[in-house]
């Protein structure tokens, strides 16, 4: 007899096996996300303003746990929808402990050139990814921004002869002066930044910028609304390919989620201790929904969400 997640038909853990919602290099990713972030009204307009844009400059911002990565990649993965063009180069970068601006920002190139090569079935030694890698190892000119300004616009006129656009990720900046100077790089070239932020540093690190730059998109990531749980959970449950329906009532999930409301990271944590729980009670026996005994009830739900919760303040 099955025990653990084959009791609902799923192979794996649909909680701990899911990776980040990809949306540059997986397309069905972009309807999975906009299932529990954005409107139809707010996802056409950004939509709009990606293919209307040659150049674009986003800053997202949330508490740990609101999915800054993932709307990021969304926002890049929109983008290289919007402008339709032959090929699309992309890099991500998390500086982590570097504090070193210019090497922040070399690493960021380096990791586009790279992939600059891939996409454009070219070797790094030539094309436009030779010309940026050649850029990042010349001399410098003048100011750092400046230079590299100078050379990345030339690198994205060589992307255009090519019929290709590019984008760039930088995760967590942790200084203006990082933010600044990225975005002068940037400029004036047919690319998409995104800097993601947490909230903990946005009003020393964005907020002045910000304040200056009207033409840069502000993103601030709120928790999610209750019924987006269900919606999280009905995503999980099919890439789990878990036997439907959801093996809970939508309006007990949603209550349980109305107060507090929740980051899409906590509400997983959530989501994933209630199954583990509601497991571990039924041990083996037959899948759902033959067995129905797999449902949970609208106090099983309120009960596992409050054991976890309360775990949670006591190892606070």
């Amino acid at each position: 007899m099955p025990r653990g997640w084959p009791r609902y038909g799923s192979e794996i853990d649909i909680f701990r096996k899911r990776p980040v919602l990809d949306c540059i290099r997986e397309v069905q990713d972009n309807d999975r996300f906009l299932s529990f972030r954005f409107g139809e009204v707010e996802s056409r307009d950004l939509q709009q303003r990606m293919k209307n844009a040659r150049q674009l400059c986003l800053i997202v911002s949330g508490p740990n746990g609101s999915g800054r990565s993932a709307m990021a990649r969304w926002l890049v993965g929109l983008y290289k929808h919007a402008q339709g063009q032959h090929a699309f180069a992309f890099g991500e970068y998390d500086p982590g402990d570097v504090k070193d601006v210019p090497t922040a920002c070399k690493n960021l190139l380096q990791g586009l050139a790279e992939h600059t090569a891939e996409v454009l079935d070219q070797n790094v030694d030539e094309g436009p990814a030779k010309a940026l890698l050649t850029a990042l190892t010349s001399p410098m000119i003048g100011t750092f921004d400046v230079t590299m300004q100078t050379r990345l616009q030339a690198y994205s006129r060589t992307m255009d002869r090519a019929n290709a656009r590019f984008g760039c990720i930088l995760e967590n900046v942790g200084s203006r002066e990082l933010l600044t100077s990225a975005y002068t790089i940037f400029e004036n070239t047919s690319a998409i930044l995104v800097c993601t932020v947490t909230d903990a540093e946005r009003e020393r690190v964005a907020k002045e910028f910000l304040d200056s730059h009207p033409d840069v998109i502000d993103v601030q990531l709120q928790p999610l609304l209750p019924g987006a749980a269900w919606k999280l959970l009905e995503n999980r449950w099919t890439q789990g390919k878990a036997i439907f329906p959801l093996p809970l009532d939508s309006a007990h999930l949603q209550e349980s989620f109305e107060r507090p409301l929740r980051t899409i990271g906590r509400a997983l944590e959530l989501l994933s201790g209630m199954f583990e729980m509601k497991l571990a009670n039924c041990g083996e026996g037959d899948v759902w929904p033959k067995d129905p005994a797999l449902r949970l009830s609208r106090e099983q739900i309120e009960d596992f969400i409050r054991i976890q919760e309360d775990w949670r303040r006591y190892r606070s």
